[in-house]
């Protein structure tokens, strides 16, 4: 064989390579955006810093967690944030100050709030419709 026919045959086979290398990739990127354990990771780290948020802003406020809880059992305590589907239990720990109080457990409410209240008591609660703009 010449040598420029090896050159398009292995350009070719190059090309196949690369092509099964990429579409092996997105499959798997694909399973792991689908599964549930990486959906409910993601909602417990946002609460989790939401709370860590809550206890540095001062004042009264009312937040909106950004994902549907309503397959979920979710509780937060002054120690860690548990998200819970029918079993599969995901926790959060997490450090605030002694002097605050953070409380709440709710089951299947799709939208759920987190309100700080007197500076220091912060609340896991159902959100009120238009309670939140945006």
């Amino acid at each position: 064989m010449n040598s420029k026919g090896t050159s398009v045959l292995m350009i070719i086979f190059e090309l196949l390579v690369v092509v099964m290398i990429v579409g092996g990739s997105m499959q798997i990127a694909n399973k792991i955006a689908k599964d549930e354990t990486t959906t409910q990771t993601a909602i417990t780290n946002e609460i989790r810093m939401m709370l860590e948020t809550l206890v540095a802003v001062p004042g009264n406020i009312v937040v909106q967690v950004p994902f549907n809880t309503s397959k979920y059992t979710v509780e937060v305590t002054n120690q860690k944030v548990t998200l819970d589907n029918k079993g599969n239990v995901i926790f959060r720990k997490f450090h605030v100050p002694e002097t605050y109080i953070i409380s709440g457990i709710k089951k299947n409410v799709e939208t759920l709030c987190l309100e700080k209240k007197d500076g220091k008591f912060i609340f896991l609660r159902e959100c009120v419709a238009g309670e939140i703009n945006g």
